[in-house]
């Protein structure tokens, strides 16, 4: 079942396989049987618990692809969506960066490809720095991108800002049951979510998995 999962990720950029019940450690056993699996930081568990309920973790998140701090950040999100219960939005957002990277103009493209670019973990992660380019090439096609909207080269700002509207217009949104394993090819797409509105003792938790 992985090749074939991994296989539909690599075609399509993304996949979501219904109907699972399982605890961490066999959801961590499921994705190293797709790759290597990577803490988020040195020293932390290789499953990550993300929970939201009211008051706790509602917000909308940007698009972005993950660890782009990093000096390889991880192929794969796996994420497995646990729980669901008592709210609404809360949407997940994927988009393809590829193609509304390949829809800027030739000298917005050539901005992001050619600048070499700080980028900076954020405030509520161990301390990571890298100077990198956000998309990266090989024999003119695109090889890995890194999207962030906290860029603060300057004269990237405003491509960026072009290259975000293009990649939320053309956003897929999801709205996986509880079961519902989906992975999401982080070098090629973003992922993102909506604002959550929970219900007095609503929840949703999912547990995620980098693989590199």
């Amino acid at each position: 079942m992985n090749r074939d999962f991994l296989n539909r990720v690599e075609s399509f950029g993304f996949a979501q396989i219904l109907g699972f019940d399982l605890c961490i450690n066999e959801f961590q056993e499921f994705c190293s049987g797709i790759g290597e699996v990577v803490p988020e930081e040195p020293g932390a568990s290789l499953v990550t618990y993300l929970q939201s309920e009211k008051n706790l973790n509602v917000s909308d998140i940007p698009l972005h692809t993950d660890k782009s701090y990093w000096k390889k950040p991880p192929r794969f999100i796996v994420f497995y969506f646990k729980e669901i219960s008592g709210f609404s939005g809360g949407e997940t957002l994927l988009t393809n960066l590829v193609d509304s990277y390949q829809s800027l103009c030739i000298e917005d493209r050539e901005i992001l490809s050619k600048s070499n670019v700080l980028i900076k973990s954020p405030c509520n992660r161990k301390p990571y720095c890298q100077k990198v380019r956000l998309v990266e090439l090989k024999d003119n096609s695109v090889k890995m991108v890194r999207f962030r909207l906290d860029v603060t080269h300057s004269s990237l700002r405003f491509v960026m800002g072009k290259w975000y509207d293009k990649a939320e217009n053309s956003c897929i949104s999801l709205s996986p049951a509880p079961g519902t394993i989906l992975m999401v090819d982080n070098h090629r797409w973003a992922h993102g979510r909506n604002f959550c509105n929970f219900e007095q003792f609503g929840q949703r938790i999912i547990y995620r998995c980098l693989v590199l």
